[in-house]
């Protein structure tokens, strides 16, 4: 029977986030529901107006459309409340601190609902994270083949898998200023490969 090793290895590789993901929900009350989503409907046009000055069509997505009853402190009924919800990408991240800033000048039924600093291209750190993972892998397994008394051989399986973007908490600040500015900070981008090693 064919003996085998099998060892896990991660690895990460970092960049600066070049772009922002800006959410977006446009709330209104309204008498009835047609009330509610028409004048939902005419912020989320003043909403996408407003981002196609600063980003593309395909880049403004809704997300999601909710409506519900509306009732006052007292437990009494005062119509229906209608949440729609959009999720704004900006590739460039002085161009989304001028875009959060115009969106607070809208109207208060629209509530920026959160910002993420994100890498427009994390394919080349990906490449970059999986040469680090199978690194990784290679050493532990050369070190537990050495105390088992053998030494590796070919390579009997990869897989690919638990890897993804994992933002750092470190330097991913955000400053409240008259015109909105984004410190980027740095994100990482994490690879994990399980390998199986024919033993010698």
């Amino acid at each position: 029977m064919e003996r085998t090793l099998t060892t896990r290895g991660s690895g990460e590789a970092s960049g600066t986030p070049d772009a922002m993901r800006i959410n977006v929900a446009v709330v209104v009350r309204g008498h009835a529901v047609s009330d509610a989503l028409a004048g939902t409907a005419s912020g989320v046009a003043a909403v996408g107006e407003l981002a196609r000055s600063f980003t593309t069509d395909e880049r403004i997505t809704s997300t999601g459309l909710h409506v519900w009853p509306a009732y006052e402190n007292d437990g009494r009924q005062a119509g229906y409340e209608c949440r729609h919800t959009l999720s704004l990408y900006c590739g460039d991240l002085d161009k989304a601190g001028e875009l959060v800033s115009a969106l607070g000048d809208l109207q208060g039924r629209v509530l920026i609902e959160g910002v993420q600093p994100t890498l427009s291209e994390p394919a080349p750190l990906a490449v970059q994270a999986r040469e680090r993972a199978w690194a990784d892998a290679r050493a532990k397994a050369e070190e537990l083949a050495a105390l088992a008394g053998a030494t590796l051989g070919e390579v009997v399986s990869v897989v690919e898998g638990g890897g993804g973007a994992i933002p750092y908490a470190r330097d991913v600040a955000m400053a409240a200023k008259a015109e909105t500015h984004f410190e980027a900070g740095s994100q990482a981008v994490g690879a994990v490969l399980t390998v199986t090693w024919a033993l010698a």
